[in-house]
């Protein structure tokens, strides 16, 4: 027996290579950058296995995941950052116009973009997708909805994100599960999902990693952030599994509502400075993501390699056996 196993031959298997998840945080118009961190991406050839996202962030893995090939996905990317600054005009806003007369934050501007470039069909053969949502219980009858100051301020601890893994739900309410995500209170109405009423999942889980850990199996993870001084440590999610992406540079505008400008600003002139700088910050890190990917790859190879050599052993060891 111990001749016959030793003389088998191993069969050529093609190269496998290792999974790798996309996190895409949340940020309202910061999500902008996100579409160059895609395209430096895929120019260095980055193959996904899987991605999620909230807020903007699930908007932007949305048409990722339903896109055949991530340099595609880039390209449709800009297409839809494109058609929300010409929606929200070329030139800056004040705070006032930004809160109250900003297009891009209409009831319904989600629903018509996504229905324009992210069929739910293709979410069905498209990479696996989670996003975070927020439940938020409707309010008592005959009371107001102040649910989302409840949820913004207070994040009832009782009340945790969610993930919705958008693929594996109907088609009617993929589009719903995505605008809940990005359902910023005071903003956004909440959206249903199976007959659960959700917001924003950046509520509670800005960074949804561990959707992934708990459902993909990916040997390495690729999480984009939206601001520099996030409190997000990698170390207590997937050690030495995990690359940043951060903003070298803030994000952020001036003054004291700097924050509120730099989530609603989302005319062309800024998503097109984020969109460089994206791309910039990936291109920083990409000599890591060469390494990190390369020897995550080779311990896929090697792990495949023993996986096939066991399966061949038992098989030669059955088949002794028998005879």
């Amino acid at each position: 027996m111990s001749e016959l196993i030793k003389s088998a031959p191993v069969p050529a298997m093609p190269a496998p290579r290792a999974r790798i998840g996309l996190v895409l945080a949340g940020g309202g118009a910061k999500g902008a950058y996100q579409v160059g961190v895609v395209e430096c991406l895929a120019r260095e050839g980055v193959r996904l296995s899987a991605v999620a996202g909230a807020s903007i962030g699930a908007l932007n893995a949305s048409v990722v995941s339903a896109t055949p090939t991530l340099a595609a996905a880039a390209s449709r990317l800009a297409a839809v950052w494109d058609e929300v600054g010409r929606a929200a005009g070329g030139a800056s806003l004040g705070i006032a116009d930004l809160l109250l007369a900003n297009p891009v934050t209409r009831p319904g501007f989600l629903e018509d973009l996504l229905r324009r470039h992210v069929d739910p069909a293709e979410l069905s053969d498209g990479l696996p997708l989670w996003v975070s949502v927020y439940p938020s219980p409707p309010p008592p009858p005959g009371q107001p909805d102040v649910g989302w100051l409840r949820d913004a301020v207070l994040v009832d601890a009782s009340m945790r994100a969610e993930w919705l893994h958008v693929n594996a739900l109907p088609p009617q309410e993929r589009h719903a599960a995505l605008c809940a995500s990005a359902a910023l209170p005071l903003i956004m109405p909440p959206r249903t999902v199976g007959g659960i009423r959700y917001r924003d999942g950046g509520i509670a889980d800005n960074t949804p990693i561990r959707a992934l850990i708990a459902n993909a199996a990916c040997d390495l993870f690729i999480v984009v952030h939206l601001a520099r001084g996030v409190l997000w440590d990698a170390r207590d999610y997937a050690p030495g599994r995990i690359l940043e992406i951060r903003p070298a540079e803030s994000m952020q505008g001036a003054g004291p509502l700097g924050g509120v400008s730099a989530m609603l600003d989302f005319t062309s002139d800024r998503a097109a400075t984020l969109r460089r700088q994206g791309y910039q910050d990936a291109e920083r890190v990409l000599a890591a993501i060469r390494e990190i990917i390369t020897s995550a790859n080779a311990l896929r190879r090697s792990q495949d390699t023993m996986l096939q050599s066991l399966r061949l052993l038992v098989d030669e060891a059955s088949r002794a056996d028998q005879q």
